[in-house]
């Protein structure tokens, strides 16, 4: 069983670093600090929004590789208020990029230059996990 230690919204502007950054992030930046059962363990996040998502695109962010492109371990779900994110302790999602039973991520879904919040606050959302 994983737990979620810390969830918290994360304005854009707070990261400075703008090379490869979105223009707009629909719902603000969600970072949280997951504690996994087993080092190493590869989990699912499920991130659900408060509105419709109309984004197609999922960003991460860390201090080492700057802004990524993070869709391909993203699933927007077919109800189309959530997204279930794939993290690895230690590897793909882990920001701290070390495998002690810590995944620490800071993202959030992109989309279209003209919508979304860049300038604003979170819409607010809620997630869980799960092990994979």
């Amino acid at each position: 069983m994983s737990i979620i230690v810390v969830l918290e919204p994360i304005h854009p502007s707070e990261i400075l670093d703008k090379k490869n950054k979105p223009k707009k992030f629909l719902y603000g930046l969600a970072a949280y600090r997951l504690k996994v059962n087993q080092v190493g363990a590869t989990i699912q996040v499920k991130v659900y929004y408060s509105e419709g998502i109309s984004g197609d695109r999922y960003y991460l962010y860390d201090m080492v590789n700057g802004w990524q492109d993070y869709t391909q371990y993203t699933t927007f779900n077919t109800d189309g208020r959530s997204v279930t994110v794939e993290l690895k302790d230690g590897g793909h999602g882990d920001s701290d990029g070390v495998a002690n039973g810590i995944i620490v991520d800071p993202g959030g879904v992109a989309g279209a230059a003209s919508g979304g919040l860049d300038s604003g606050a979170s819409s607010g959302g809620f997630i869980a996990t799960a092990a994979l």
